[in-house]
């Protein structure tokens, strides 16, 4: 993880069952590489890179130094096709869109 106040984030487990009644949030700094379900990556806002564990909620904190408009992307395969690069991964709105800082 990459461009978070701290190099953490909060992550609170969900339930898919029961995703109303939230686990207990921990803070951490890294995460098992076999437990990502997805990155929030903005290369513009200093090397944003944040792993995200499947099955939760995840919160961070960055500064973004000025105001602009910054492309992200999710870059773990996780849409459809033999490489799971196809679907969802290339569809703005779903695992990809602009962040717009004031």
């Amino acid at each position: 993880m990459t461009g978070t106040v701290g190099n953490s984030m909060s992550v609170t487990p969900l339930d898919p069952a029961s995703p109303n009644t939230p686990g207990r949030a921990t803070t951490v700094s890294q995460v098992n590489p076999a437990d990502v379900g997805h990155t929030f990556s903005a290369p513009g806002l200093g090397n944003l890179n944040v792993p995200i564990p499947g099955h939760a909620r995840v919160s961070f904190t960055i500064e973004t130094g000025a105001a602009g408009t910054f492309d992200w992307n999710c870059f773990d395969p996780c849409g459809s096709g033999p490489d799971g690069t196809s679907g969802p991964m290339v569809t703005p709105g779903y695992m990809q869109g602009t962040i717009t800082v004031a």
